[in-house]
C-alpha cells in the first residue's frame, strides 16, 4: 500500500490546486524532511516523568537549535540537496522569495 502525504488527503477532493498547495508539494519533493528530523531527534525533549512535552513553538525550536549548534549542519543539509535542483538557499541573503 503506498503511503499519502497529508496534503494528498487533505485535498484529494479538490478539482484545480491552489498556490499554496502547489508550494507545499514542491517543498515536500525538495527538502529531506526525514533526515532533518533524525538529525534533530537526539536533543528533543523525550517524555518521561512529569508532564509530556509539548511540540515546541518557533521560539523554542530555535534555541534548541542554538544549543546544538545544528542550524549551520541543517542548513548544508537542505542545500546540497537543493542544489540538486539548481536551487541555492543562504544565511541573511532575501534576493526572491519564491522557489
Amino acid at each position: 500500500m503506498l503511503q499519502r502525504t497529508f496534503a494528498e488527503v487533505e485535498y484529494e477532493g479538490k478539482k484545480k490546486q491552489t498556490r499554496r498547495e502547489k508550494f507545499l508539494g514542491r517543498m515536500e519533493a525538495l527538502i529531506p524532511w526525514q533526515r532533518l528530523e533524525e538529525r534533530i531527534r537526539p536533543y528533543y525533549p523525550q517524555a518521561g516523568r512529569g508532564r509530556r512535552p509539548y511540540e515546541p513553538t518557533i521560539l523554542h525550536f530555535r534555541h534548541l537549535l542554538e544549543k546544538h549548534e545544528l542550524g549551520g549542519e541543517l542548513l548544508a543539509e537542505i542545500n546540497r540537496r537543493l542544489a540538486a535542483q539548481g536551487l541555492r538557499l543562504q544565511k541573511g541573503t532575501i534576493v526572491e522569495a519564491s522557489i
